[in-house]
C-alpha cells in the first residue's frame, strides 16, 4: 500500500486544511531572488468552493508544474478544467513539488555521520491530503473519461516520486500498466488520449529506472514491456523513446555489474561485496541470493550473463534504428555495427568547431538530444567489455562510437541552460545523472570536470536536486571521489553510500545517506579492488545544520 493510500484510508485528509494562516503565494516562487517561473494566466480556474490555499496550489501548478510534466501544457490544462479528480491530483503534485522546493538537508545526529532530505512538512501534508481525496474520487470512475483518469494517475505517480516510497512507486507503475492495458484502444480514440498516453510512456521509463529492481524482470513485467513496445508503434504522438531505451539499458548494465561482482564474490569471497549486496537486497530480485549462506552457482551466473547480453542486443538494435534528433552531429563513419577499438587511429582529431557547445531552441530539445547521446553511449559494446572482461594491462580505451557520443553529450551539457535544469528536470533523467553514469562506464575524467562545473552552477542557483535521484550538493564529494578512482585507471562496478539495508517502504528522496563511500571494481591491471572512502569534504559542501 502506498503512502497516499495509507493517508486516505485513515481519513487524515479531512484535517489537512486548517483554514487559517496566510495562504502560500505559489504563483511567485523565488530561488536566490530569481523567479522560478513567469506567471501564466489560464481562464476558467476560478472554481467555486475552493480555499485560498487551493487556489495558490493551482496557481503553482499552472505556472510551473504543468510545464514540466511529460505532456503538453495545453492538454493537461484542458483535462484539469471540469474534473474534480484531475483538480485534486493537480493540487497534490503542486504541493509535493513545493514540499521539496522548500525542503532541506539535515544531519541525523550531533556526530554528523549521516544526513537526510526533509521536505517542507506543511506542503507535504497537504499534498498527501489532496492525493487521498483524488484517490477517493478515483474509486468511482464511472462518470470519468479514461483520459482524465489516467492523467490523474500520471500526476499521482509523480507525487509518489516526490514524497513516496520505492514500493509505492512500483505499485503505481503496475496500476497504470493495468489501466492502459485494458483501455488503450479507447484511449487512442479520445481527444486527449494520445497525448496522455505519450506522457505515460515517458513517465514510465524514468519511474521504472528509479523504482527498480535491477534484477531480472518478472513474467508480468516482461509482458507489460512488450505491450508498451507494441503500443508505441501505434501512438500518433511519438514519445521520447531514446530516454526509455537509455533507462532500460542503464538498468541492464547495473545488473551486469552486479553479476560481475557476484562472480568475484564466488571466486574470492569479500565481506565488503556481501555488505553492499545485502544493503541492496530489496532493490534486487530474489533470483540473486544475498544471504551469506546462499551462493549463486557458476551455471546460474552464466545463464544470467547470457540473459543480460541477449536483452542488450535487443535494445541495441532498437537504438541503432532511432533517427538522431535534429542538430545532433553524427560520426563520419556512422553505421549500425560496433567499431573496434583498433580503429582509434582512423578517427580524425576534433576540430575547434566540433568542440563548441551544442545549443538548441528549447530546453526540451536539449534534453531529448542528451537522451539520444546517452543511450548511444550505453549501448556500445566497449562498455560491456569494460564491465566483464578488462585487459590484463591498462584498460582499453572506449570505442570511437562511444567516444563520439560522449563528446556530443559533453557538448550538449556545456551548452545547456543550467537555470532550466534546476527547475525542469525533476520528473525526467537529468543531465548530471547522465554525465556521471557515462563517466563511470567509459572511465573518462574530463566528463567529471564538466559535471563539477554544472554542479557548481546548479548549487549557485539554489537548486537542491536536478532530478529525484541526483541531489546536487551532497553529490559534489561523491563525484570527486569517483574522479580520483578513474584517474587511477580503475573501473567502478558498484558504489554505495548507504550504511544500512535499503527499505523499499522508505521515501525515495529521503533515504538516509552517510559520509562513507563503498566501492568495488577492476584495477587498471585487471585485478579486483574493494575500498571504503570517507568523504571528508562533505560537511563543507553540504553546509546544513543538524
Amino acid at each position: 500500500m502506498t503512502q497516499l493510500e495509507c493517508l486516505h484510508n485513515t481519513k487524515q485528509w479531512q484535517d489537512a486544511f486548517p483554514g487559517n494562516g496566510r495562504p502560500y503565494d505559489a504563483a511567485n516562487i523565488f530561488i536566490n531572488n530569481r523567479r522560478l517561473t513567469q506567471p501564466t494566466i489560464f481562464p476558467n480556474l476560478s472554481y467555486p468552493g475552493l480555499t485560498s490555499n487551493d487556489h495558490s496550489y493551482l496557481a503553482h501548478f499552472t505556472n510551473h508544474v504543468a510545464h514540466i510534466l511529460p505532456t503538453s501544457t495545453e492538454t493537461i490544462m484542458s483535462v484539469l478544467n471540469g474534473s474534480y479528480l484531475a483538480r485534486y491530483a493537480a493540487m497534490a503534485i503542486s504541493a509535493a513539488n513545493l514540499a521539496n522546493l522548500r525542503g532541506t538537508f539535515v544531519y541525523d545526529s550531533p556526530l554528523q555521520i549521516g544526513y537526510s532530505w526533509i521536505p517542507d512538512s506543511r506542503h507535504r501534508f497537504r499534498s498527501l491530503a489532496y492525493a487521498g481525496k483524488a484517490l477517493e474520487i478515483a474509486t468511482d470512475c464511472r462518470s470519468t473519461d479514461i483520459s482524465t483518469l489516467l492523467a490523474a494517475h500520471l500526476m499521482l505517480t509523480f507525487v509518489e516520486l516526490e514524497l513516496g516510497s520505492f514500493e509505492g512507486l512500483r505499485y503505481y507503475i503496475s496500476t497504470v500498466d493495468g489501466l492502459v492495458y485494458n483501455t488503450h484502444s479507447q484511449l487512442l480514440r479520445e481527444k486527449h488520449g494520445p497525448e496522455i498516453l505519450c506522457g505515460l510512456f515517458d513517465a514510465r521509463s524514468v519511474q521504472k529506472f528509479v523504482a527498480g529492481p535491477i534484477g531480472p524482470p518478472s513474467t508480468r513485467e516482461l509482458m507489460m514491456n512488450q505491450f508498451w513496445q507494441t503500443l508505441e508503434i501505434r501512438m500518433p504522438i511519438k514519445p521520447d523513446v531514446a530516454q526509455s531505451l537509455g533507462c532500460e539499458m542503464a538498468i541492464i548494465l547495473e545488473r551486469l555489474c552486479l553479476l560481475t561482482t557476484m562472480q568475484h564474490h564466488l571466486s574470492t569471497p569479500s565481506r565488503m561485496q556481501y555488505i553492499v549486496m545485502k544493503q541492496l537486497s530489496d532493490y534486487l530480485n530474489t533470483l540473486y541470493p544475498t544471504n551469506r549462506n546462499e551462493y549463486i552457482s557458476k551455471d546460474q551466473l552464466v545463464s544470467a550473463y547470457q540473459e543480460c547480453l541477449g536483452d542488450m542486443t535487443g535494445i541495441r538494435e532498437q537504438v541503432l534504428c532511432l533517427p538522431a534528433p535534429p542538430g545532433v552531429p553524427l560520426l563520419s563513419n556512422e553505421g549500425s555495427q560496433y567499431t573496434s577499438v583498433t580503429d582509434l587511429d582512423k578517427i580524425k582529431p576534433i576540430s575547434a568547431e566540433e568542440n563548441e557547445p551544442l545549443r538548441f531552441d528549447s530546453h526540451r530539445e536539449s534534453m531529448v538530444a542528451a537522451d539520444y547521446a546517452w543511450c548511444r553511449i550505453l549501448c556500445d559494446e566497449s562498455i560491456v567489455l569494460g564491465i566483464t572482461n578488462p585487459s590484463g594491462g591498462p584498460l582499453s580505451p572506449i570505442s570511437p562510437n562511444a567516444s563520439h557520443w560522449m563528446d556530443v553529450l559533453v557538448r550538449i551539457a556545456r551548452g545547456i541552460d543550467i537555470s532550466e535544469c534546476s527547475t525542469k528536470n525533476i520528473y525526467r533523467r537529468g543531465i548530471c545523472g547522465m554525465l556521471l553514469h557515462s563517466a563511470i562506464r567509459c572511465g573518462t575524467t574530463n566528463t567529471i570536470d564538466v559535471l563539477e562545473d554544472i554542479l557548481d552552477r546548479l548549487i549557485s542557483n539554489g537548486s537542491a536536486w536536478e532530478d529525484c535521484m541526483f541531489s546536487n550538493t551532497p553529490s559534489v564529494s561523491t563525484v570527486r571521489a569517483v574522479q580520483r578512482q578513474l584517474e587511477q585507471g580503475r573501473s567502478i562496478l558498484m558504489v554505495s553510500s548507504l550504511d544500512e539495508n535499503v527499505n523499499p517502504r522508505t521515501t525515495i528522496m529521503s533515504n538516509r545517506m552517510v559520509r562513507t563511500l563503498i566501492l568495488h571494481g577492476w584495477e587498471a591491471d585487471g585485478r579486483t579492488f574493494d575500498e571504503t572512502l570517507h568523504l571528508d569534504d562533505f560537511a563543507t559542501a553540504l553546509g546544513t545544520k543538524s
